[in-house]
């Protein structure tokens, strides 16, 4: 008995896990456990707060079992008998739950799995799925004509996937950079705005920055539609925090399931950074008859916190031929005779859909062929891939320790466009200028981590910019920063990005892109916490995209490195892409996916199951 090992345990290992476990333990023994069990519930605290910092919703009995060199049916025994565990099956508030799995939580990410898995399901009852009117469907096929010449028979998922949200109570849409997910979104809402009255649609994403890129999109692409539909469009989205009505001095919502959200559908972009308890709180808040449509890449990074809720609902598509072969069926659309759930089609029947298409970049692009190859882990493949990009939009260049001066000079060169657009001191061509080159690394800390590259481009950088070598300030005319948590007061949130420029009156201020595509400036002593940002993670890269990216890999292999987080960066880039690094660590990355541990799909499929 005793503490898990250091395998088992490692760094992250906090002060909090410590303290939980020691008070769990004295707890169990309170309440009269043996010593066996209070050490078992103890380890057990330990193990779930150090799986919550690596993003897993719970632990697992094999684990403990393994530790303690016992049985897993010992394990069990011990952990329902330490007075502070109790099984799943049971109405108790302990502080952990043991499920029939084997799984264990803390209560409270047992409740958010069991309150979102309930919440899901409920949305789907055994019903025909709704009729689209002759109105929309016309709408739908002019929409997407283009479509139709260019897939010369080949099935339309971008088409399927609005239609699909247009029927179902819940729509989850998994695509990559460059697969038509903004198109959706203004199909969608400007088909929904044609019934009169139009829903109440609300558009949001998980972190102000994707909020105000989704906004920036569907913009974009409102010169497509009539002035007249247009003006019936919502215009703003806002992050889930907002919507659901967050509370500065509180961890609780104002809408939740008493008190629900006033929209008749709500849309949800960059729905893979979602967390668990961010998923369970705001579909607990859905009022009834209400839908929802996610919108994500089951590909990408998952969330920082506890949870992979978009991986896990779009780990496999759920569209039935029959589903499709009513969609392009052009004299039946009626879904009549379709149900929205059934005995053979357990979990979340017909509302996945995987995008297949790639408007932005063919299947031989570059930046296509390589996150592809990335996808699929064939390291073989990409290692002889990257070895034959030559003088292209790829490059590959090896390198071992450190950061030779090398590679500074080249990242210091991309950022010329960047220098010479701060030489005009426009705030507007100043923050476009940012997103033609970032520094992404897997890492903060050393060297190669952002910290280190951030220090280094600033002794390069900051005379360019500037006019002077150092002073006792942090801030400089040029700077780029990046804010790290959220002000709803100045309406700045965690991701977003600023520029410092010195003004005619020669004081110095940050400007941030507004929501009108126009740019806003605050004083430098207002701001929340940030960070300099001519490299920054590849995590808060994530909804960003970039016309040059430059990837710099850690000197070794670490945890952090994974499939999903090399392609994350990967297709930030919509021209060119350099990384910088050892092989054998891409390699290695390449080859480790995301498995993070939850119970989520099988208490779908257990709900499914018992309801039907």
């Amino acid at each position: 008995m005793g503490r898990l090992t250091a395998s088992l345990i490692s760094d992250s290992e906090t002060v909090l896990a410590t303290g939980f476990a020691e008070f769990l333990k004295r707890l169990s023994l309170k309440l009269g456990a043996s010593e066996d069990a209070a050490c078992v519930a103890s380890e057990a605290a330990r193990a779930c707060i150090t799986a919550l910092s690596d993003g897993d919703v719970c632990t697992d009995v094999r684990i403990l079992a393994k530790a303690f060199n016992r049985s897993e049916e010992d394990i069990r025994v011990s952990l329902l008998g330490s007075n502070v565990t109790t099984s799943s099956s049971e109405d108790r508030k302990l502080p952990l739950v043991l499920d029939d799995e084997g799984r264990i939580y803390l209560y409270r990410y047992f409740n958010y799995e069991l309150q979102l898995a309930n919440a899901l399901v409920a949305r789907f009852p055994n019903s025909p799925l709704q009729p689209l009117n002759l109105e929309s469907i016309n709408f739908l096929d002019a929409r997407f004509s283009e479509n139709a010449k260019r897939l010369s028979g080949r099935t339309d998922w971008q088409k399927i996937g609005v239609t699909l949200a247009l029927v179902n109570p819940l729509t989850v849409i998994s695509g990559g950079p460059g697969t038509g997910k903004t198109t959706i979104v203004t199909t969608l809402i400007a088909t929904l705005a044609m019934n009169d009255p139009p829903p109440r649609i609300a558009l949001v994403a998980p972190t102000g920055k994707a909020a105000a890129r989704m906004e920036d999109a569907i913009r974009k692409q409102m010169s497509t539609l009539s002035p007249e539909l247009r003006e019936r469009l919502p215009s703003r989205a806002s992050t889930i925090h907002m919507l659901l009505g967050a509370r500065p001095d509180s961890s609780e919502f104002r809408h939740k399931s008493d008190n629900p959200l006033p929209y008749d559908i709500i849309v949800v972009d960059e729905a893979s950074m979602i967390d668990l308890s961010l998923a369970a709180r705001l579909f607990t808040a859905l009022p009834h008859g209400a839908q929802i449509v996610l919108l994500g890449d089951k590909d990408q990074l998952s969330a920082v916190e506890a949870g992979a809720v978009f991986a896990e609902l779009a780990r496999h598509t759920s569209v039935s031929h029959a589903i499709v072969d009513q969609m392009v069926r052009e004299e039946d659309r009626s879904f009549a005779s379709v149900q929205s759930s059934g005995s053979n089609n357990r979990g979340l029947p017909d509302c996945v859909v995987w995008l297949k298409e790639n408007y932005r970049f063919s299947s031989e692009s570059p930046i296509g062929k390589l996150a592809a190859l990335v996808v699929s882990s064939n390291v073989k493949q990409l290692a002889d891939w990257l070895h034959d990009q030559k003088d292209g939009p790829i490059k590959w260049e090896t390198i071992a320790d450190g950061l030779p001066a090398k590679v500074v000079e080249e990242l210091v060169r991309g950022f010329e466009p960047y220098v010479e657009a701060i030489k005009q001191s426009d705030p507007c061509k100043a923050l476009n200028a940012y997103d033609n080159f970032c520094v992404l690394c897997p890492i903060r800390r050393g060297k190669r981590g952002v910290a280190g590259i951030n220090d280094v481009l600033t002794q390069h950088l900051r005379l360019k910019l500037s006019g002077e070598i150092s002073n006792s300030s942090y801030w400089y005319h040029g700077r780029p920063i990046m804010v790290t948590e959220n002000d709803y007061g100045l309406g700045i949130f965690n991701g977003d990005i600023g520029i410092a420029l010195v003004g005619k009156d020669g004081n110095l201020e940050v400007w941030f892109t507004a929501r009108d595509g126009g740019a806003r400036s605050f004083s430098p002593s207002s701001l929340p916490t940030h960070q300099t940002a001519f490299a920054i993670t590849v995590h808060k890269a994530q909804g960003s995209e970039f016309e040059n990216v430059a990837l710099i890999l850690p000197e070794h292999d670490s945890p952090v490195l994974t499939r999903e987080l090399i392609y994350t960066a990967v297709t930030r880039a919509k021209q060119r892409l350099s990384i910088y690094g050892r092989l054998e660590v891409l390699r290695t990355a390449v080859c480790r996916p995301t498995l993070r541990r939850s119970g989520l799909a099988g208490r779908i499929a257990l709900f499914d199951g018992a309801r039907t």
